[in-house]
């Protein structure tokens, strides 16, 4: 345990950042007090005079300084999603942040769930949950969060709060990232040596490579007829709407693939066709909108970051990430973000942590 005494400020706005990142999953109407965080945290660090900055945070501080780059290229929404990346990842630059233990997050999680549907849902009505029609009235972003402890779970072997998370992602309906935590749970039980066969940089790129191919063939149209056999359902009726707000991009990419190699169209523009009186639409496919605002190179070198980690269990933590990529906009959730880096750090501390106490006994003595 820590002391009050040995608590530093940055520790406190750590503690703060992750109030109110739970805070905006509670009560929608105050989450723009989460967007404070990037300025607590460049004044604390300003104070300590020392920054750090981890494997865990790498990736999106690359995309950021991308997107900084691409500036003159951007559209306002385009330097507002910067500005969220960078307010869920920038507490990853303080030199040590305390550990984070996934029961206090399942619990605060599920806390926050039951206020917000307290508040804005009144769950009066009843309760409906279709899993094969995607509907719940549990439905909210908090199965992300809950998908994530999951993982973290697993890497303790925690499998009660394992299965638990399974249960709230279900009831929550984000199939996604029940998905992504089934694929993280495969590769702990394969094992690092087998793990990191696939889950390094050369391999993942290829196998995101194939994703994006498919999600762009599927958003142009090119499997209207099968899906449509094979479910009974449209294509997009099946994608939830995805296929009409992925087409114009998928389309531009298909038809002119050479104009998204080296670089996009620049941040924000993803959102051109999808502005509608006023509110704004997201392209639901992170992998998507960074090869057309930022172009394919960029893409690479973020996957890249991802599985050149050294500790295998942040590559397990950054591959559940990455599964959302695929079909949702977590890249902007700056609550998520926060949650993420703080467990991509406690993962890493554990494995020093292990290997402090592990070495020792590997030493042969001399007596």
């Amino acid at each position: 345990m820590v002391s009050l005494r040995e608590y530093k400020v940055r520790h406190i706005v750590f503690w703060c950042s992750l109030g109110l990142a739970f805070l905006y999953i509670a009560l929608p109407p105050v989450r723009y007090l989460l967007y404070a965080i990037p300025f607590l945290v460049t004044l604390t660090v300003l104070g300590d005079r020392k920054v750090r900055l981890g494997d865990e945070a790498k990736p999106f501080l690359a995309l950021c300084l991308v997107g900084i780059a691409c500036a003159p290229l951007a559209t306002p929404e385009g330097i507002k999603d910067l500005f969220f990346v960078f307010s869920g990842i920038s507490i990853a630059l303080f030199v040590d942040i305390p550990i984070v233990r996934g029961w206090h997050v399942f619990w605060l999680n599920l806390l926050s769930m039951a206020l917000y549907f307290t508040l804005f849902r009144g769950l009066h009505v009843g309760f409906e949950f279709d899993f094969a029609g995607s509907k719940s009235t549990l439905e909210g972003s908090f199965a992300f969060v809950f998908g994530l402890v999951a993982v973290v779970a697993l890497t303790q072997r925690r499998y009660w709060l394992f299965a638990l998370c399974a249960i709230m992602a279900v009831l929550a309906l984000k199939r996604i990232a029940l998905i992504g935590a089934i694929m993280a749970a495969i590769f702990l039980f394969l094992g690092e040596k087998r793990g990191r066969i696939i889950l390094n940089p050369a391999v993942m790129i290829l196998a995101n490579t194939l994703v994006v191919i498919a999600v762009l063939l599927y958003a142009s149209g090119a499997f209207d007829s099968q899906i449509r056999s094979l479910t009974g359902m449209s294509a997009d009726e099946l994608g939830m709407g995805r296929e009409t707000i992925l087409s114009v991009p998928a389309n531009t990419i298909i038809h002119q693939p050479h104009r998204f190699v080296a670089y996009g169209l620049g941040p924000g523009h993803g959102y051109d066709h999808l502005i509608r009186f006023g509110v704004k639409e997201n392209l639901h496919s992170d992998l998507v909108k960074i090869i057309y605002e930022y172009g394919y190179l960029v893409l690479c070198v973020f996957i890249w970051l991802m599985y050149s980690c050294r500790d295998y269990k942040l590559r397990v933590l950054f591959l559940y990430s990455n599964v959302l990529l695929v079909t949702d906009n977590t890249l902007i959730y700056s609550f998520f973000l926060v949650i993420f880096v703080a467990f991509g750090r406690f993962l890493q501390q554990a494995e020093l942590v292990a290997a402090e106490i592990v070495g020792p006994q590997l030493v042969p003595s001399n007596h």
